[in-house]
């Protein structure tokens, strides 16, 4: 939304904290990271943290979080909905005054705020719910990243084999899972597991400091409590990737006898039983990350986690190669492991070289002046064809919006003025690819 805000005061009164600056929503698919910096003036003790509101309605506020940190990462946001949230700092003589941000999450269909050309089965904004001929581009964007182990869980029938296409060629075995059905969002067939799961010998390439790990999958609608994507070492002592039957992505480190030293997971509700869901974890040595979809929904700091003292076999559909505990139900694909920590823009782009189109191109930036907008924004980073040229819409509603046409422009070009916008009028902007 494009709007005059009157200048609000930055400093304190009577010992709390002045507002909070530079307030920055950056959506995602679902959610969005709210950061911020420290207040100019911190009042007349040290800040004890801040607390993050959230309204629909600019009348109710909920409590969202509250942190020590400059940041806050939002999930469970329902696509195509406009949020509005709002920070402010604490100390030992109270609350400041808040500062606010409004966002709409994006997502929810072709063009609603900002999305880029997807497959043939793609919808701009979603997950294919079939093969979208990212097949080959998929597995390029994980192989650039040279991973450890890379099983694609693509083999027809039920093999007795599963090829590991990493740099560890650390082939596992097929006990009970069934391959060749459920066409995941790159285009191929995954491996569908109950009781059964895949094994991998231990291998030393597996004992690093740092470590990512990401799949596809796509859980029952029945499914146990603990759903084990994949884990490295026994049911005692493994690292990987979980998922609770509440919706919820979980890793866990535990030392050699057995002793949980973390655990960390994501709110319930961001993981849907029978849709596909791309999950990633990564770990660099002080901060562990959890992505949904390419969108970070756990960032704790972690630091001394010792994971090269893990039994280093992994099983893929349950938690160890012995047993059938913590038995994955529903699909899984594209299991891959990698000996560094993976950034953000590198999981992004996985899920996006599988075919998720949602936010390729940037949130636009509006500039106004006198009866005039200018928007402009960034080029997909990814897009399943030749991009053509660009289309934007504008409206006065943000809640129930009628979209009019502005203009378009051409493939090279990402910014746009347009004038006849009545003065002291709230409008609100969306572009696709």
């Amino acid at each position: 939304m494009v709007q005059i805000e009157n200048l609000a005061r930055a400093t304190a009164t009577g010992g709390v904290p002045g507002r909070v600056i530079n307030l920055v929503a950056t959506p995602a698919v679902g959610g969005a990271t709210l950061s911020w910096s420290v207040p100019t003036d911190t009042g007349t003790s040290a800040l004890t943290g801040y607390t993050v509101q959230s309204s629909t309605d600019l009348g109710t506020w909920t409590n969202a979080s509250t942190t020590s940190m400059t940041f806050s990462i939002l999930t469970g946001l329902t696509v195509g909905s406009t949020y509005y949230y709002r920070v402010f700092a604490s100390n030992s003589s109270g609350a400041g005054t808040p500062t606010m941000v409004m966002f709409t999450v994006p997502g929810a269909s072709a063009g609603n705020y900002a999305s880029a050309p997807g497959g043939p089965s793609a919808t701009a904004g979603t997950v294919p719910v079939s093969g979208s001929n990212n097949s080959e581009s998929y597995a390029n964007a994980v192989l650039a990243d040279a991973p450890v182990s890379y099983w694609k869980l693509n083999e027809t029938a039920s093999p007795s084999t599963v090829v590991d296409y990493g740099t560890a060629a650390n082939n596992g075995t097929n006990t009970s899972a069934t391959f060749g059905g459920a066409i995941n969002p790159t285009g191929t067939t995954s491996a569908t597991f109950s009781a059964g799961k895949v094994t991998a010998n231990a291998n030393t390439a597996y004992s690093t400091r740092t470590f990512s790990g990401d799949a596809w999958i796509n859980l029952s609608g029945s499914a146990p409590v603990w759903n084990t994507v994949f884990a490295l070492g026994t049911s005692t002592n493994p690292w990987g990737i979980w998922v609770h039957n509440s919706g919820s992505i979980h890793t866990r480190f535990q030392n050699s006898a057995g002793t949980t030293i973390a655990t960390y997971g994501a709110p319930a509700g961001t993981i849907v039983p029978g849709k596909w869901t791309h999950v990633a974890v990564t770990y660099d040595g002080t901060t562990v990350m959890a992505y949904i979809n390419g969108a970070p929904v756990v960032r704790q700091l972690a630091v001394g986690l010792d994971i090269a003292n893990v039994s280093n076999f992994v099983t893929i559909g349950a938690e160890d190669n012995s047993t059938a505990n913590a038995a994955f139900a529903g699909s899984i694909a594209h299991v891959a492991i990698y000996g560094s920590a993976l950034s953000p823009e590198r999981i992004k782009a996985h899920v996006l070289a599988g075919g998720f189109a949602a936010d390729a191109v940037s949130a636009p930036q509006i500039s106004a002046s006198d009866e005039t907008a200018t928007m402009s924004w960034n080029a997909p980073s990814y897009s399943n064809g030749a991009i053509t040229g660009y289309e934007l819409q504008y409206a006065t509603d943000p809640y129930t919006p009628a979209w009019t046409a502005w203009g378009t422009t051409a493939s090279w070009i990402t910014t746009f003025t347009g004038t006849g916008f009545t003065n002291n009028t709230n409008y609100v902007f969306r572009v696709r690819a």
